[in-house]
């Protein structure tokens, strides 16, 4: 038998056709770490050739959802910045202008991004912004 660490319990809610729910709970925050970790680990679990595991509930689409920004972010981000680059060159009729402005706007962005973690994430500023 394969456990999975972090689970608390796990009982049959249904069962039909010769598929059964199975309820599996944690202690914590139903979208937290340790709840995509356990989607993680029940998606690995190894399991025979006749058999198939769905995982569903609001962890599991937290995964879904992280994975396939995740994978699609990098091309988003690409086609932002050609379709930028294409604007602003029938614009200005220039190639350096463009340039200089998509890389200023990455880098007011990386020191905004890096501002708000400062702040929010390092607790710098707290007694002021409550």
């Amino acid at each position: 038998m394969t456990s999975v660490p972090e689970v608390s319990g796990a009982t049959v809610a249904a069962t039909a056709n010769g598929a059964a729910l199975i309820a599996v709970t944690h202690r914590g925050d139903p979208t937290g770490e340790p709840a995509t970790r356990i989607v993680r680990a029940l998606r690995e679990l190894p399991l025979p050739a006749d058999v198939h595991i769905g995982v569903t509930g609001a962890a599991a689409d937290l995964v879904d959802q992280l994975d396939g920004l995740g994978a699609r972010l990098p091309w988003m981000a690409l086609l932002v910045i050609a379709v930028a680059f294409v604007v602003m060159f029938a614009a200005c009729r220039s190639l350096v202008l463009p340039v200089k402005a998509i890389l200023t706007n990455v880098v007011s962005l990386g020191a905004a991004f890096g501002v708000v973690v400062l702040v929010f994430q390092e607790g710098h500023l707290a007694s002021w912004l409550g």
